[in-house]
């Protein structure tokens, strides 16, 4: 695999795979491919095609790389607007090459944070649930947070927004909303503390819904 740079439209593989791309299931082919892969069992070709996948996937939203090449943003043109459900699979994916990967392992510590840059700001651009800014470009979102238990848009009142920590990427988090009302009926107490801060049995029994809901999309 030809690669001139940590972008994750800098190697051969990729621009291939944009290159044979016809429709919505051509392109989330490698993403639900990699979702139902074995963990550590995600080879380098496949890793690449997710990643530019949920790349593209982010174009489409509004929220392109700003090293997106030209044919790739005519091809993103194309699409309507991607689901919830897709970009939740986008993100699975996304976080799967990076924590389980031959690609992450073939970075290594050299060049490892530059790459890990890179899918950091991939896994923000694709949470329609973050207001993304980049230095050309800012998306304003419409409508306000969505509820990843429910899949509804939530009122102030009742948002709750859980911080999940990202493995081999220390300090950085990934965004979850909820309704209060989806925590409360959904996951065993306690909940909240006093001050109204996640406590963590909570954070633990949200990360084992997220993992099993990756493992649902991934079924045939």
């Amino acid at each position: 695999m030809g690669v001139w740079g940590t972008g994750n439209f800098s190697n051969d593989t990729a621009v291939d795979f944009f290159d044979s791309i016809a429709s919505m299931d051509d392109l989330m082919r490698p993403i639900h491919s990699v979702t139902a892969e074995p963990l550590d069992s995600v080879d380098a070709d496949l890793a690449s095609e997710a990643l530019a996948a949920a790349d593209l996937l982010a174009g489409i939203l509004g929220r392109p790389a700003t090293d997106l090449p030209k044919e790739a943003q005519t091809l993103i043109t194309k699409f309507d607007q991607p689901s919830i459900a897709l970009l939740t699979q986008a993100r699975d994916a996304t976080v799967r090459v990076l924590e389980s990967s031959e690609l992450a392992q073939l970075w290594g510590e050299e060049d490892g944070p530059a790459w890990q840059d890179v899918i950091g700001d991939l896994l923000e651009r694709l949470d329609p649930n973050t207001e993304y800014k980049s230095k050309d470009h800012a998306i304003p979102l419409e409508g306000g947070f969505v509820c990843s238990i429910c899949e509804t848009f939530i009122p102030d009142h009742e948002l709750t927004n859980v911080e999940i920590d990202i493995a081999n990427m220390p300090g950085i988090t990934s965004g979850w909303y909820f309704h209060r009302s989806c925590i409360e009926d959904n996951f065993e107490p306690p909940h909240f503390n006093k001050h109204g801060a996640v406590e963590d049995p909570l954070k633990e029994q949200i990360e084992q819904f997220l993992h099993d809901k990756n493992n649902d999309s991934a079924d045939p």
